[in-house]
């Protein structure tokens, strides 16, 4: 059994405090382009953990279930240019659980690390058993403790 961190917010050096995207991620339903459901969000893939953890994800655009806490299994994949994004299909599965069941947000707004803070859950910790994958909400700042090696 192994385990990855992954950020619910940008993680990105170039900001000098830790955000949520107002147009990716968690907020993708107000990119431009087209009309989205606003439960469509991606959980970002930072470069390094496909460099650091080669293989623990399948590749680009194959298929997995992943197992939320509550026993129901999304379809997911990861998906866009540089494997940056796991997202589910229907695209929107993957929203639902996370407004409803860990930001406890079921109304269309922006999200913003504020939110994140207030439920005290800024990551997701995904683990792999058997070929399996499982997906759980992780407290505040797992994510950088994981990517600096204390988790």
């Amino acid at each position: 059994m192994s385990s990855i961190y992954l950020p619910l917010y940008a993680p990105s050096s170039q900001f000098p405090n830790l955000f949520v995207a107002p147009r990716s991620g968690l907020n993708q339903a107000y990119a431009d382009g087209r009309d989205r459901d606003f439960r469509e969000v991606y959980i970002p893939i930072p470069a390094w953990i496909h460099h650091k953890f080669p293989g623990f994800l399948p590749r680009r655009s194959v298929p997995f279930g992943l197992h939320l806490p509550n026993g129901k299994v999304l379809n997911v994949s990861v998906c866009q240019e540089g494997e940056k994004a796991l997202m589910s299909n229907p695209n929107s599965d993957l929203g639902q659980w996370i407004f409803t069941q860990v930001l406890l947000m079921p109304n269309r707004r922006l999200v913003t690390y504020q939110d994140l803070k207030t439920v005290r859950i800024d990551s997701v910790k995904i683990t792999e058993k058997h070929g399996e994958y499982y997906i759980e909400p992780s407290p505040l700042l797992s994510y950088e403790k994981f990517k600096n090696g204390r988790i």
